[in-house]
């Protein structure tokens, strides 16, 4: 079965033990650290009540299908498109997992299983109310929305203008906070946004009260995500066709 045509919901089921369930995951799954972490030990806490990210292969979806199972999550996969400059659209795999049916209905409104036309594609892409209301969705602080929807409105890349704000802040000696950098594709507004620290922060105190070695490597990954974007990693994605423009977690 070809990626783009593996489209499932999965209900939420009965919640696990939030307490075990970490530690049984986290060296047992072929997800990322990070996105195991992310997109459902932080949900599975609570911390976190709807999470979207991107999958590149069959096997990697029902990974996180049977992930989402097991720790009582709802999940949904759904394709997306983007314009490839060279004719024709990459596609990839848009999922979600979430907590409770009001953020299930939320996704569908925004994100149907039946995918639009090019054109309405490339409009729901561009569109900053469309970003805004999905930011909403995944409970982003709002000064963060708002500055990716300008981006998008702008056709300004978000990663570049995060990338340089990064060097400039170093350039004037000014405080980043990696707490700030609390998704791995998330984008704040700026290197020390006092709003997305505090998630980070928050979202690092759930995870300890679950279990000490998931918040220690949750810790480890909100600074690696700080040094992928000074190291330009995204940037050099972008060049060399590995990663695809205005696709992040937003």
């Amino acid at each position: 079965m070809s990626i783009e045509g593996y489209v499932k919901d999965i209900s939420i089921a009965e919640v696990a033990d939030p307490k075990t369930a970490a530690e049984r995951l986290v060296d047992k799954v072929k997800l990322s650290p990070s996105a195991l972490t992310e997109n459902f030990l932080l949900l599975n806490t609570r911390s976190r009540d709807a999470s979207m990210f991107f999958i590149n292969s069959v096997d990697e979806m029902i990974e996180a299908e049977n992930v989402a199972m097991q720790l009582g999550l709802g999940f949904k996969s759904r394709p997306s498109f983007i314009p490839d400059p060279k004719g024709g659209y990459y596609i990839f795999m848009k999922c979600f997992t979430f907590t409770n049916e009001e953020k299930s209905k939320e996704i569908d409104r925004l994100n149907p299983k039946t995918p639009p036309n090019s054109e309405v594609e490339a409009n729901y892409r561009f569109n900053p109310m469309v970003h805004e209301r999905i930011g909403y969705i995944l409970d982003y602080p709002f000064c963060c929305i708002k500055a990716y929807a300008e981006d998008t409105a702008l056709i300004i890349d978000p990663d570049e203008r995060l990338t340089m704000q990064v060097a400039d802040y170093k350039r004037k000696n000014k405080a980043i906070n990696s707490d700030a950098f609390y998704l791995e594709e998330f984008l704040p507004c700026r290197p020390s946004c006092e709003n997305a620290s505090a998630k980070g922060r928050a979202y690092e105190n759930d995870l300890r009260k679950a279990n000490d070695t998931v918040a220690n490597l949750y810790n480890q990954l909100k600074q690696e995500h700080l040094r992928n974007v000074e190291s330009e990693k995204f940037l050099r994605q972008k060049e060399s066709g590995k990663r695809k423009y205005f696709v992040s977690t937003l």
